[in-house]
């Protein structure tokens, strides 16, 4: 109804009338194909800056999506269990299993700061691992967050529905490659990466270790965990390594 989107309007309903006549795809994947390129390009406008802890995070989520979950279980099926952005607990859930993802930068080794009482708390159902990725800035490493987002990207190419799922996920972030100049400055190592179950002696803080329960007034509760004495607890260094805990 707004006269100043008809000329995209028109734009759009060629290129589905063009695609429409063209034989040999379905009248359903053409106009998904067409959606989705468009979709694409509106997700290009300009939006705020993620910060360096939420970089980091991100290319910790997209890390383990595409080098640990992708290889065990598929890369649309990857994309499914990735449920962070939703706002489920737990950067990955799925049947049985959730997966808390956390980078770190520190000097000091596996040191991760945990948001919130119920965060490591395991799925009611099933068990919690956590994935600990150790990065280090430096010029000269080849890691940055817009080549894995696009490695990610061009494998999802042929299938229509995982693509959009995955730029939906990575707006609900608040991604946009508008930034990817800015975001390309970002240079990571991989120092560490690495699987560990989250039982027995796991550092952690959870509700049921107040006795009264969490003191009243206490809205929040933040803390660091250092995982450096507790490789007793990793069940995984490699993505090979953890695919029979990740299926």
């Amino acid at each position: 109804l707004d006269a100043a989107g008809h000329d995209a309007f028109d734009l759009i309903g060629g290129e589905l009338a063009t695609e429409l006549s063209r034989a040999g795809s379905s009248p359903a994947e053409s106009a998904k194909r067409v959606l989705a390129k468009w979709r694409r390009f509106w997700g290009q406008l300009p939006r705020t800056l993620l910060t360096r802890e939420e970089l980091l995070g991100l290319f910790a989520e997209l890390w383990f999506l595409f080098v640990w979950l992708y290889p065990a279980v598929g890369l649309a099926e990857a994309i499914q269990r990735w449920r962070g952005p939703f706002g489920s607990r737990h950067d990955f859930e799925w049947a049985g299993k959730s997966v808390e993802v956390k980078a770190t930068t520190s000097s000091r080794g596996r040191i991760h700061r945990i948001n919130g009482i119920d965060q490591l708390l395991p799925p009611e159902e099933g068990e919690l691992l956590f994935f600990s990725l150790q990065l280090r800035e430096e010029a000269g490493a080849t890691n940055i967050l817009p080549s894995l987002v696009n490695a990610i990207l061009q494998r999802l190419n042929p299938d229509v529905d995982a693509l959009s799922r995955f730029e939906t996920a990575l707006a609900q972030t608040g991604y946009s490659p508008a930034h990817n100049e800015e975001y390309s400055n970002l240079h990571l190592r991989v120092i560490d990466e690495g699987l560990f179950s989250v039982r027995d002696n796991f550092p952690r803080i959870t509700a049921h270790q107040f006795c009264a329960g969490v003191p009243a007034g206490i809205e929040r509760i933040e803390y660091e965990i250092n995982l450096g004495t507790f490789d007793c607890l990793r069940i995984a260094r490699l993505p090979q390594d953890g695919s029979i805990f990740i299926q």
